[in-house]
């Protein structure tokens, strides 16, 4: 039986809800199938594939999507917010300039600017920083004398995070 590509989407929905996110998934590729360009059901798709950290399909999905509907906010967004989540931020950078010169509106720019730039500052700090176990055993080293453990400790640490500044100021 053939049922149109609203009644798969109203099944699709049900299934999320339910959380049969296989037969959701199903619905929504046979609804692909049958019309490839339906924006509703790629963009679901790409959700979905996010949400399960399918990093590479969502990604697809929403270029797929962007290039059918090109002037679609919400394809742009959902875009963007799967390469910061997958810490893609360089492919990121340029798809906010490829929404620039598709004269998207200059508000939803700056605020995917303004996403991406703290995303990016978040997880480089959390790179650039030692683990709280890292700090744990130096502060013990510290804290118990062993000036000779904690200086290599510290030297060590300096050296791997250099802009940390708790190893240097042991």
């Amino acid at each position: 039986m053939i049922v149109s590509p609203e009644i798969a989407l109203q099944k699709a929905v049900f299934a999320l809800k339910e959380k049969k996110y296989h037969e959701a998934e199903r619905i929504y590729r046979a609804t692909l199938v049958a019309q490839p360009a339906h924006l509703e059901v790629i963009q679901n798709l790409g959700i979905l594939a996010f949400s399960f950290k399918k990093h590479e399909d969502a990604i697809q999905l929403f270029e797929r999507g962007l290039s059918i509907h090109p002037k679609a906010e919400f394809v742009w967004r959902n875009y963007i917010n799967a390469l910061i989540k997958f810490n893609k931020f360089e492919a990121a950078k340029r798809i906010v300039e490829k929404a620039k010169n598709n004269k998207m509106r200059i508000e939803w720019i700056q605020s995917w600017q303004d996403l991406l730039e703290s995303a990016e500052h978040i997880y480089k700090s959390r790179i650039e920083s030692p683990s709280n176990l890292q700090l744990s055993v130096l502060a013990a080293h510290y804290h118990a004398g062993r000036n000779s453990d904690a200086k290599k400790l510290a030297k060590l640490l300096t050296e791997e995070f250099p802009n940390h500044p708790i190893a240097w100021k042991l």
